[in-house]
């Protein structure tokens, strides 16, 4: 996720520095396609608090709270439905 806001944050300076650069371009020079561009530059605009949280190196990227609770409910619900 670190790796992906950095990217956003540097295609978003890339997209300041010219009035003339769209994302249209920015998909053109990277090669990728323009929704890919744009999910990579919504991160930029994440709450201050939250890229401040994923730039924590001391935070691993392996174990986010969210996917825990997402095993967890997986689980549960495995165990209802087996097979």
């Amino acid at each position: 996720m670190r790796a992906f806001l950095n990217k956003g944050r540097g295609y978003r300076s890339w997209l300041d520095a010219d009035d003339g650069r769209s994302t249209k371009h920015l998909a053109e020079r990277e090669g990728c396609s323009r929704p890919r561009i744009c999910q990579l530059l919504v991160l930029t605009r994440l709450a201050p608090e939250l890229q401040a949280d994923l730039d924590d190196e001391a935070r691993t990227e392996l174990d986010p709270f969210w996917w825990t609770a997402l095993r967890r409910r997986n689980r549960t619900t495995t165990a209802r439905h087996p097979g």
